[in-house]
């Protein structure tokens, strides 16, 4: 487990170790998830990223499909305006709380067969 909450991070680390499985980034300024950030932690389990400055757009296309393992991502109180697509299969736990969130299409969740809990408060959502 690394925490780097609070430190003012513009940019999602590299150099992290290969074999992390949770990582807490919250409360930074994160603006962007790329995918190759993401490939350099193959393990990774759980991810944190409320309170940055994550938009829908800055989520690279395929940003988790080398995140197999990943089975709780948290993206709360950033700047998202719809579902983040290519989200991995193993996802049992995604947290969208406080975003821009208005319309969720009907293909939003469409493979993630182990989502157990999707929190969407606050939002203003028509499907």
């Amino acid at each position: 487990v690394i925490y780097l909450y609070e430190n003012d991070l513009d940019e999602f680390p590299i150099n992290l170790p290969r074999s992390l499985k949770e990582l807490h980034l919250q409360d930074n300024n994160v603006r962007t998830i790329a995918r190759d950030s993401l490939a350099r932690i193959p393990l990774l389990e759980k991810l944190h990223l409320d309170d940055n400055s994550v938009s829908t757009v800055s989520i690279e296309d395929d940003a988790f499909a080398d995140s197999t393992r990943l089975k709780l991502l948290f993206l709360s109180r950033n700047h998202l305006s719809s579902i983040p697509s290519g989200l991995p299969r193993t996802l049992e736990e995604l947290r969208l709380d406080d975003n821009r969130i208005s319309t969720i299409p009907l293909h939003a969740f469409k493979g993630l067969n182990s989502l157990r809990r999707l929190v969407l408060v606050g939002e203003q959502v028509a499907v």
